[in-house]
């Protein structure tokens, strides 16, 4: 039940990240959450839960499609971490 609850815990904050990164795309482009909304062709609160990390289906062709309507290149990289088994 551990090794589960890990795996839900790291998933809520890789969510987090992606989308304080979403979130700092539209501020550097100085967007509101409405106009960036209408650029991306999606509703304020959807941009929104994912800016806050609480949408749980992104999709990879949500990112992509959202870089490059933010005129970014989509980045995916992977990080080693050390687990620690009690």
């Amino acid at each position: 039940m551990g090794h589960h609850r890990n795996r839900i815990k790291s998933w809520q904050e890789c969510r987090k990240e992606i989308g304080e990164q979403i979130r700092n795309m539209r501020l550097e482009l100085d967007l509101s959450p409405e106009t960036a909304a209408e650029i991306l062709h999606t509703g304020t609160n959807h941009l929104l839960y994912l800016e806050d990390g609480y949408l749980k289906n992104m999709q990879i062709s949500t990112l992509h499609a959202l870089a490059y309507k933010y005129n970014y290149k989509l980045k995916i990289s992977f990080e080693k971490k050390l687990v620690q088994r009690a």
